[in-house]
């Protein structure tokens, strides 16, 4: 059969012991080796479960039980003496000794040896009768003191924990309780000064210029930009001119607190010596481009060297009539006043600005006076264009009619309408379109009725021939020759049928811009005032004219073919270097400003170098536009071009020191000029590791910060100050050791801190009295500690002993093991913690609590474990006393089970909930392994299918509904046999096989414990036939039915091959 449905120990299925070999029972329908009692046990087991397993104090070894020798693991308290018993163990006293042996001994009897005869924590008293007694109660230590016994000796000490000091053997001042002991007693920020945690910085001046922080627990002067350490945590101007901040060529200048860095007189640059600055130079000179020059120059190169010109020096830079001006770098051209145009090339001549500067015919456009009809006017075809008022009017020509603005028709005579065409009518022997407004008819005619009415207000507003009368134009009376017309008209035959007086302009169309004039009955074109041209040229007829004589144009101007223009431009020009300028309507040649010559054949620029030469022999003369400049090579660039001692190198020196800046001093190699030069590059200048740094031309020597000694000797130099120091001697000289710093001595108190002296090079903090200290300190050996002169001087919760104030509770004798202490009003009270009870002043025990969560104990170190609330814990520290930890939590000692409360046992000399027999348990439970369990837990507790229940302590196995019991009971559960025919008569889930119903099945799953899945029906597992029902046999493990001999049958069948038939 499977492992899975049967133990590895059982040999056969049975129903009853005697079914069992000797020494085997019938335990779950199963032959093994198991118990009814204890009596089926060997000796020191117990009979649990049908299992012998061994008692509490034994342990388990091949042949069955062995005692277990507790004393191996120390229970007993190190003055006892642990002894093994069967299954447990016993702590007793040595001989002579009284006490516990679990707790502790001590030996009351007398002492004649001397100490030998006492424990090592007790003496001999020796006075009369000799007994062993506790010398810290015979010979008490001095007041705060903690007393304990070693070797027989009483050992006087003050508490560590407490940080208290003192003579713990003074019985008048004992120990004494201090804030600290030492620095690390203190905060990071704070050091330990005489028993007091003070910071550093109350002892240091940094001054007004610093800060003072702690790092260490060491003081640092943190300076402002600009000032320094000067070596006794003072903050002091810094003579930043020291470390030459400045270009070699400037001059430092130091402040309080800073510095400025300037360029000497008549020098420019960057005093401060930026990376690739060339310092300090000749102000004409601009390395670094425009920003060395004024806004009203730029930097030009010239001949290889930028030099600060003005652009405007050049008369080429803007154009003719333009003014010139240099900003911001930049040359900015600009017409002169009255001109307009490009300035960079040419400003012309402003004519007008308005059309009312400009004659009535002409409009001002782009500052030129242009006739109107010259401009954009545009009128249409059969029409004329006159200008008037500044503006070009369009009218149609004589004999045409319509819109001058998009064209003239010819005009189509008439007698009556039915003359015209359609939708116009005959007016005044005129076909006329029909009008709605006034704007349709002409200048001199309303809208009336739908037509248009001529009106008259003069004669001059009627044709020819006709006159104004009320309005009017009536036709005059005819004539026969010119005499009868005015000398202004003419004698002409007309459509009417006769001659009459008439306009001989009439016939005659001029030229744009030109009119007709009647003159002795005759019409004669020309030109309006101020035009000139063909007045009969239909095409381009008379254009205005600028002039008529040189006195109508500017005079930088000429009249030439009535145009003002510049005469420079009719001449051919002037030689190179040379302008044209119009004067008084002339063109008049000179040499541009800085030129002489010929200015007709050419100019040339004047030679101020050659003429007067005002450079000085060490300077280079350099010819300009307008004059000679002189300047210093740039190997030479140092000094006055103009006059003596004119150009000198950067570092030559004839005048000396004076000519170099006061960070170098002029010196000579021999070999040269005098250049200079920095005195600290000469040897032995300065000693070993110290540093030099040049003033005034002097060299300066000091040592560097954290450095002392003599830096001017060159043999001796600087010394390093050691990080630390124990001494005096430690230290170089004249420093002194103070707080195991290296510092200089002090030579007045005003140099030391609050509270100090100044006592031979040192800062030592002393008194006389209490008055000499602060408040709450008082003087002891001339030193100021906090301390108290009685308990009013000290807090409520505690007292003044031995001249501190101290918790009294800080003793370990105040109160009792476990008990907490408070102090009111200066004295102790004793009480037990809660979750404790007990005599505070002996010993205070833990309560035991139940609960079923952590959250039941009500504590954040606790946790719920078995039911009862204990202490979380990583060492026996963390406990009470009278406590152990284990598995992270408090258990209380125990020697039995009396010393636990109830519902604990004592195992393993510890209390942990457990039992002894099965009545301390509930009913539903039993004691096995001296704890309360289900005895139903595990699979074997009864056979497969059955329930299990649990009576009193006691296990009781059923078969569940639908099984019944094997044919003999206690081995196992089955399902009930239902008989059948076909599948129809069996529940769902279940086939009819060989006259039964069998639960079908496709997996092992599908089964109960002690079937298997074969063929999709599942079958009993069996080991012999009695194990299935009578009617079945058992044959390869599994129960079906048949026969093993006739008797198996009914009458009627025999059994043959297993079978009834």
């Amino acid at each position: 059969p499977s492992s899975e449905l049967y133990p590895s120990s059982p040999t056969a299925a049975c129903s009853e012991d005697s079914e069992c070999p000797a020494g085997e029972l019938c335990i779950h329908g199963y032959c093994q080796v198991g118990c009814r009692s204890d009596s089926d046990c060997q000796v020191y087991q117990l009979c649990s479960l049908n299992h012998c397993s061994c008692k509490p104090g034994f342990h388990t070894v091949e042949h069955g039980c062995e005692d277990i020798d507790e004393c191996l693991n120390n229970p007993c308290h190190s003055t006892g003496i642990c002894e093994n018993t069967i299954g447990s163990f016993v702590c007793r006293c040595p001989e002579g000794f009284i006490g516990d042996g679990f707790s502790g001994c001590t030996n009351p009897g007398e002492c004649p040896r001397g100490d030998s005869d006492c424990p090592l924590n007790a003496a001999c008293d020796q006075n009369g009768v000799t007994k062993c007694i506790n010398p810290c109660e015979e010979e008490p230590c001095g007041p705060n003191a903690a007393c304990t016994v070693q070797n027989h000796k009483r050992q006087c000490a003050c508490p560590r924990s407490a940080l208290y000091t003192g003579d713990p053997y003074d019985k008048n001042r004992g120990c004494v309780q201090v804030d600290c002991l030492h620095d690390t007693d203190c905060p990071l920020n704070q050091e330990c000064v005489h028993f007091v945690c003070e910071s550093p910085c109350d002892r240091v001046q940094c001054g007004p210029h610093g800060t003072c922080t702690v790092k260490d627990r060491q003081a640092f002067c943190e300076c402002k930009l600009g000032y320094e350490n000067n070596g006794r945590l003072n903050c002091v101007d810094a003579d930043e001119c020291k470390l030459h901040p400045c270009h070699y060529t400037a001059i430092c200048e130091n402040n309080p607190g800073s510095y400025i860095c300037r360029c000497p007189s008549n020098l420019i640059g960057d005093a401060y010596g930026k990376q690739g600055s060339v310092g300090c130079h000749d102000p004409n000179i601009c390395y670094n481009g425009n920003a060395d020059c004024p806004p009203t120059s730029a930097c030009i190169d010239i001949n290889g060297t930028p030099y600060c010109r003005d652009l405007c020096e050049d008369p080429t830079t803007c154009g003719i009539n333009a003014n010139c001006s240099t900003i911001n770098h930049r040359a900015v051209c600009s017409c002169r006043p009255g001109y307009t145009g490009n300035p960079k090339q040419r400003c012309e001549l402003v004519e007008c600005t308005r059309n009312e500067e400009c004659r009535n015919t002409d409009i001002c456009i782009r500052n030129k006076c242009v006739d109107s009809c010259q401009s954009n006017a545009k009128c249409g075809a059969n029409t004329i264009c006159i200008s008037q008022d500044h503006q070009a009017i369009c009218r149609c020509r004589d004999g045409f009619r319509g819109n001058p603005s998009t064209g003239c028709i010819k005009n189509i005579p008439c007698s009556s309408d039915d003359g015209c065409p359609i939708g116009e009518f005959c007016y005044k022997g005129l076909c006329r379109v029909y009008c709605q407004s006034d704007r349709e008819c002409g200048s001199n005619e309303i809208c009336e009725d739908g037509r248009c009415r001529e009106i008259c207000r003069s004669n001059s507003d009627c044709p020819d021939q006709f006159r104004c009368v009320t309005g009017n134009c009536e036709p005059v009376d005819r004539c026969f020759t010119n005499a009868e017309c005015n000398e202004n008209q003419v004698c002409r035959s007309s459509d009417r049928g006769y001659d009459s007086c008439g306009n001989p302009c009439e016939t005659v169309l001029c030229g744009r811009n030109a009119i007709c004039i009647s003159n002795k009955h005759s019409a004669i074109c020309q030109c309006l005032d101020g035009y000139v041209g063909d007045p009969l040229d239909q095409r381009q007829g008379c254009i205005k004219a600028d002039c008529f004589k040189h006195e109508d144009c500017p005079t930088s101007r000429v009249c030439s073919d009535h145009k003002c223009v510049d005469p420079c431009i009719m001449r051919r020009g002037c030689g190179p270097n040379a302008v044209c300028e119009a004067r008084n309507h002339a063109a008049i040649c000179r040499c541009r400003d800085g030129y002489e010559g010929d200015p007709v054949s050419g100019c040339q620029l004047i030679d101020y170098c050659l003429k007067q030469n005002p450079c000085h022999p060490t300077a280079i003369c350099k010819n300009k536009f307008g004059g000679a400049t002189c300047e210093c090579p740039p190997e030479r660039h140092i000094g006055n071009p103009n006059k003596a001692p004119g150009c000198r190198h950067p570092n030559e020196c004839p005048n000396g020191d004076s000519d170099c800046p006061p960070t170098a001093a002029c010196l000579s190699d021999g070999g040269g000029p005098p250049m200079c030069k920095s005195p600290c590059g000469l040897p032995n200048t300065c000693g070993p590791d110290a540093i030099c740094r040049v003033e005034n031309h002097r060299p300066n020597c000091f040592c560097p910060h954290g450095f002392t000694g003599q830096p001017y000797n060159s043999l001796q130099g600087c010394t390093r100050i050691p990080p630390f120091c124990d001494d005096d001697r430690a230290c170089p000289a004249p420093m002194v050791c103070e707080k195991r710093r290296c510092r200089p001595p002090c030579s007045t108190r005003e140099e030391c801190a609050a509270r100090e002296l100044c006592v031979e090079g040192h800062c030592i903090q002393g008194c006389l009295q209490d008055k000499d200290c602060l408040d709450k300190e008082i003087c002891l050996d001339r030193n100021c500690i906090v301390g108290c002169r009685k308990d009013e001087d000290c807090s409520y919760n505690e007292a003044c002993v031995l001249n501190s104030c101290k918790n009294p509770c800080d003793s370990p004798t105040a109160c009792g093991t476990n008990a907490e202490c408070q102090v009111i009003n200066h004295r102790t009270e004793c009480l037990c913690p809660n979750k404790f009870t007990g005599n505070p002043h002996i010993s205070c025990q833990r309560v035991s609590t139940s609960c079923r969560t952590t959250s039941d104990c009500g504590g954040y170190n606790y946790a719920c474990i078995e039911t009862r609330c204990r202490v979380e814990c990583s060492s026996d520290g963390d406990c009470a006393y009278g406590e152990r930890c284990f598995n992270a939590n408090c258990y209380a000692l125990c020697r039995s089970d009396k010393e636990c409360q109830e519902g604990e046992v004592c195992i393993s000399n510890r209390c942990q909930i457990g039992c002894r027999t099965n009545e301390q348990c509930l009913d539903h439970l039993a004691c096995v392994s001296n704890q309360c369990r289900d005895p139903c837990e595990g699979s074997a507790t009864c056979g497969p299918n059955a329930e299990c229940k649990v009576v009193n302590h006691r296990v009781v196995c059923s078969c569940p509904a639908t099984f019944i019991g094997r044919p003999h009971a206690n081995v196992a559960c089955v399902r009930k046999p239902v008989r059948c025919t076909h599948n129809q008569e069996c529940t769902p889930g279940h086939i009819c096989y060989l006259g039964y119903c069998r639960v079908s099945c496709s997996s092992n799953q599908d089964c109960a414990l002690n079937e298997r899945c074969v063929e999709n029906r599942c079958h009993v597992q069996c080991h012999r036939d009695r194990e299935c029902f009578d009617w079945e046999i058992c044959e390869h493990n599994f129960c079906k039915v048949g026969c093993r001999a006739d008797t198996d049958c009914p009458a009627d069948q025999s059994c043959i091959k297993n079978h009834c038939i």
